[in-house]
């Protein structure tokens, strides 16, 4: 490298490794993961004990990556090439069953989405309408609208009229693609397919992506793109034909502005390229002509690509005069801790013109921006960093919630006994920052080549973007293949620090080792009473119809309105849940609500009237008088009836469901069909602890045996290699 590159390398390095070692403070201090084994929040003995385990767990993860990437040293040529094809095998079938095991009702912009796609593929609609209350105010998903209209009407057309499942699919296909497109560069960006293994050994040790694939929104579709610009990126390094460079140019710049219009941070990676692209050809002739060359038809066809994209869009969308602008989102980041905030929109969105909220909203920045102190700053970033990029699980429980269907797996993948695999997720996902705090001291010391730059830029825009920017902890899913690509590279950075033959080091590392192990398998010990003896009542979804877009069903109470709504359930439940929004003013609301079975049979029974019973409950709750039974699939009726003679206290929703029906069964409105179903929950509430004593024991002793097998592969021989190729 040239002075000027090492400076700038260093520079990277450093920067991105302290917005790491936020990150990793973040990942071990994290409340959310530590309130799920008490619900006191001022239970410190609990946090601090799964703080330690997180902690201790990753760096037990790092070890364990180790042995596991020594066993795959030992692989031929041969034997690689079968392992890939079956960690690719694992990966599928885990993102594509997870679709059918947890078919989740869509929800928020994953809705209105499909939801507008299924209607113009269906004829129903031809254009994106700039009046519509959700587009006229968001155009960044017309892109991803279109793309998923022309996929619709494709299979439509064919005769497939469950569009729902196809769009499942397909974004299952996305996430998977985008994995092998990562294998298949890292194979041409490192020339080694050992590398590349090891990199699906770890996406696969992650489930976090694979079990977002029910959540068919942006941050899952532009993967492949982000995948194929980094193939052909690596294409270019290697190209020594005019041929190559002009095809995998040329490919970059469709990919970087088709991908930018369906998710603009695809473009962070194409902007890496650019910058690493510099540092190659600099003050190489040959290298810069070729750079020079790859730039001009990459820019040509991204030239086109914008202008065609631009015609589409122009096309079908009408555009609109009440657009959110950048600056809406930017003043949005600056409160609070940086995540979406429904008042803010509500604001925005009574406004008349885009040229309103933007003045609204770079006063806003200004106020907020002069309100912080250094120090004040400083912590909003934190939360904001702690929020995006602190949890291993990517928030994909988040996006299974909402569900017609149960089965027992839902309680441990995002019900009430989901907290050992978002510990296991958490765990693993400190250790690949631990990793990539490796490759980035690997890169700070001169040790990486110039083309190592491309990931670290890629991330460290990602990090600085969401600085500015909203914040989603699903946001993080794009960029989880790149985190997990340089923990592959930082992981391969130490396996020879494993591999010494001087017998004073090896006992330090055995040392080291076992008393971390040992105290790891002690805190689990020590966690007995959170795990199988205290006990919390944790509410088992069996329905919920909650997430997806909200209806208003006014005067309900003071019309007398009945509301009748069918559905089927086949698991036991003793609870429904409504959602509804109080109206605190409107004292002399009254409501009836009865649950009858299959035959007709009432189960459940009670009414609700005046503000005070709705002041003890804070929502709409029927508690069944024990847990009920359903045979197969039974049909059940719940009627809500208007007793009141004033405007309502609670205001009952329903979802939409002209294109997606939510769940099966039928809403009545004073006999009248309507396009929807009511929005409520069916619930089974339980007081129980995290897990058996049993299980938990057993849980253990697997630890502790994994522990020994990590120890007798890293260290049962005086001299290994860990890193033969």
């Amino acid at each position: 490298m040239t002075k000027f590159t090492n400076f700038f390398a260093k520079l990277i390095s450093i920067v991105l490794g302290i917005l790491i070692l936020l990150n990793i403070s973040s990942i071990i201090a994290n409340d959310k993961i530590a309130l799920l084994l008490t619900k006191n929040p001022n239970n410190t003995t609990s946090q601090l004990l799964v703080y330690s385990l997180i902690a201790l767990g990753g760096i037990l993860m790092v070890v364990g990556i180790m042995a596991l990437f020594k066993l795959i040293n030992k692989l031929s040529d041969k034997g690689l090439t079968i392992l890939a094809i079956v960690l690719i095998a694992i990966y599928s079938i885990t993102t594509i069953a997870n679709i059918f095991l947890f078919p989740t009702i869509p929800s928020s912009d994953s809705f209105y989405v499909q939801d507008y796609a299924i209607k113009m593929a269906r004829g129903d609609i031809n254009i994106i309408d700039g009046n519509d209350s959700y587009f006229g105010k968001y155009s960044n998903n017309n892109a991803v609208v279109l793309i998923l209209y022309y996929l619709f009407k494709a299979f439509f057309f064919v005769g497939q009229d469950n569009l729902l499942w196809v769009g499942r699919i397909f974004n299952s296909l996305c996430i998977v693609g985008a994995t092998v497109l990562f294998y298949f560069a890292i194979v041409k960006f490192t020339g080694k397919k050992v590398t590349a293994t090891k990199f699906l050994l770890l996406s696969v040790l992650l489930p976090s992506v694979q079990f977002s694939s029910s959540w068919v929104y942006t941050a899952t579709i532009c993967m492949p793109f982000i995948g194929g610009i980094f193939l052909c990126g690596a294409n270019l390094i290697k190209a020594t034909t005019r041929k190559s460079i002009i095809i995998n140019s040329a490919i970059i710049g469709v990919l970087s502005v088709v991908g930018y219009k369906v998710r603009p941070v695809v473009i962070f990676i194409s902007l890496a390229g650019i910058i690493c692209m510099f540092f190659w050809a600099f003050k190489d002739k040959k290298k810069l002509l070729k750079s020079a060359f790859s730039l001009a038809i990459c820019a040509v066809v991204a030239c086109t690509s914008f202008l065609v994209c631009k015609g589409i869009d122009n096309h079908y969308y009408t555009g609109s005069n009440k657009q959110f602008p950048i600056t809406h989102w930017i003043a949005m980041s600056l409160k609070g801790n940086g995540a979406y905030d429904l008042q803010y929109k509500n604001k925005h969105e009574a406004m008349n013109s885009t040229e309103e909220i933007n003045r609204d909203s770079i006063k806003d920045i200004k106020n907020t921006l002069n309100s912080y102190t250094p120090l004040t700053l400083f912590k909003h970033q934190y939360e904001k960093s702690s929020l995006m990029w602190s949890e291993g699980s990517v928030g994909y429980y988040t996006r299974q919630k909402g569900s017609n269907t149960y089965r027992s797996l839902n309680d441990y993948i995002y019900g009430p006994k989901k907290h050992m695999l978002m510990m296991y997720c958490q765990m693993l996902w400190l250790a690949f920052n631990i990793l990539i705090i490796v490759y980035l001291y690997k890169l700070l010391r001169n040790k990486s080549s110039k083309k190592d730059l491309l990931l670290a830029i890629t991330l460290l825009g990602a990090l600085v973007f969401y600085m500015i920017w909203e914040v989603k902890i699903n946001y993080a899913l794009p960029f989880v293949s790149i985190i997990i690509a340089m923990a592959t590279m930082g992981g391969i950075s130490i396996e020879n620090k494993f591999t010494v033959p001087e017998l004073t080091t090896k006992k330090c590392y055995k040392t080291a080792y076992i008393t971390v192990a040992t105290l790891f398998i002690a805190l689990l010990l020590s966690n007995i009473y959170y795990v199988s003896y205290s006990q919390m009542i944790r509410g088992t979804p069996k329905i919920e119809n909650f997430a997806s877009v909200s209806n208003e069903i006014d005067n309900v109470s003071e019309h007398n309105k009945v509301l009748k709504q069918t559905f089927y359930a086949d698991s036991d439940f003793n609870k429904l849940s409504f959602f509804s929004i109080a109206h605190p003013n409107n004292p002399s609301s009254k409501y009836k609500i009865t649950l009858k079975n299959s035959k007709k049979k009432v189960i459940a029974e009670k009414t609700y009237s005046s503000y005070y019973t709705f002041e003890k409950t804070k929502n709409v709750i029927l508690k069944l008088p024990k847990t009920y039974s359903p045979t197969h699939n039974e049909k059940f009726t719940l009627t809500i009836k208007g007793l009141g003679a004033d405007s309502d206290y609670q205001e009952f929703n329903y979802s939409d469901s002209s294109q997606i029906d939510c769940l099966p069964g039928e809403l009545k409105i004073n006999g009248k069909p309507i396009n929807g179903d009511l929005k409520f929950g069916l619930f089974y509430t339980e007081r129980t602890s995290l897990m058996s004593l049993p299980a938990y024991l057993t849980l253990i002793a697997i630890i502790a045996l994994a522990e020994v097998l990590v120890y007798i592969s890293l260290f049962k021989k005086k001299n290994y290699n860990l890193a033969k190729r």
